[in-house]
């Protein structure tokens, strides 16, 4: 294993970038580990050097991450980089096991318990009822991390809902000892032909979940409010379009978007039923890039949905001036304004 560690340490310092580097290039205020980082720049092919660096920063303290030396491989292969790729195969080798060609992996829907938080009013009597505003977190974090935002929202006299995403990164998760969700199953291995799929169950979950608690808590007739932040933002905007006869307004922070979640295909469903869209993206964002935002805000201007888009400045989380900006947003949708 100490040579597996030596053989990535030199093809780190071949990458032209130091770990050292790699942290003054993406900031010392950004929350997602080298892996996370390295995840999302694979998929948005923004920058393949760095993603590359960060893959090696992340396995030389984590050799056995197979996973993450496939992710590697395939920036290697597509750069032309053969050589570092074969080494990398030779060495993938070693961290798995020979595979039985006869063995099958198939793929078919289960149904699981799954978990939300909620967040009460301050102030409870019997027989009141109360609106609720439903929280979507990100890619790789968990219930908590919109928890902590919320209660600055200081909507005291509303049911919070947080679910939690439905599938565990359990790559990520024995790697850093922490809790990691995805409502997208990343890093599960489910190849890309169930992308759509796993979002429809995903938009399912978060749906049932709303429902679960308006049948075990005192939540009103009135429809919720959905706020999804970053991969939670993408998946507010899969579920309200999926379920729009549900929700009031949708709020996305930073949101993603992939042509896998057919959102532009159900956008007339949100004018349709009357629901509202605020869109806020950070103009420094360099997790998701400030265009998606324009993207989503184009896609809404196209379909005449309904929506306020709001760029504001700063990066990937909520600035103080847009949380002040969403819970306006949220209040005056709210009933009497709460």
């Amino acid at each position: 294993m100490h040579t597996v560690i030596v053989i990535l340490l030199v093809l780190a310092a071949t990458a032209g970038l130091r770990a050292q580097t790699v942290d003054d290039v993406v900031g010392r205020t950004d929350r997602r580990t080298a892996r996370e980082r390295a995840a999302r720049l694979l998929h948005t092919k923004e920058n393949d050097s760095l993603a590359i660096a960060l893959f090696l920063q992340w396995m030389s303290a984590v050799p056995n991450d197979a996973a993450a030396a496939r992710e590697l491989i395939t920036l290697y292969d597509r750069n032309g980089r053969k050589h570092e790729a074969d080494t990398l195969r030779h060495l993938l080798k070693k961290l798995e096991p020979t595979t039985d060609p006869r063995v099958l992996t198939l793929h078919t829907l289960q149904v699981t318990m799954g978990t939300y938080k909620v967040i009460l009013p301050s102030k409870m009597r019997p027989a009141e009822t109360f609106p609720a505003v439903v929280f979507l977190h990100g890619n790789g974090h968990t219930a908590e991390t919109m928890m902590g935002w919320a209660r600055t929202l200081q909507l005291d006299s509303a049911i919070l809902i947080f679910p939690q995403a439905p599938y565990p990164k359990l790559d990520e998760i024995m790697a850093t000892h922490t809790p990691k969700y995805s409502a997208s199953g990343l890093g599960i291995g489910f190849p890309d032909s169930l992308q759509s799929a796993i979002v429809d169950a995903s938009s399912a979950w978060y749906h049932d979940a709303f429902l679960d608690a308006a049948s075990r808590l005192p939540v009103s007739k009135d429809k919720p409010i959905l706020v999804g932040f970053s991969q939670g933002g993408f998946h507010a905007l899969t579920v309200a379009t999926r379920y729009p006869f549900t929700f009031r307004s949708v709020v996305t922070i930073c949101a993603s978007m992939y042509d896998y979640g057919k959102v532009r295909d159900y956008l007339d469903d949100l004018r349709t039923h009357g629901v509202d869209v605020l869109v806020t993206h950070g103009k420094s964002d360099q997790t998701v890039p400030l265009q998606t935002g324009e993207l989503i805000d184009a896609w809404l201007t196209s379909s005449r949905v309904e929506h306020v888009y709001m760029p504001f400045d700063g990066g990937h989380w909520p600035s103080g001036q847009i949380t002040d900006a969403i819970r306006d947003w949220i209040r005056l949708r709210l009933p009497g304004g709460l």
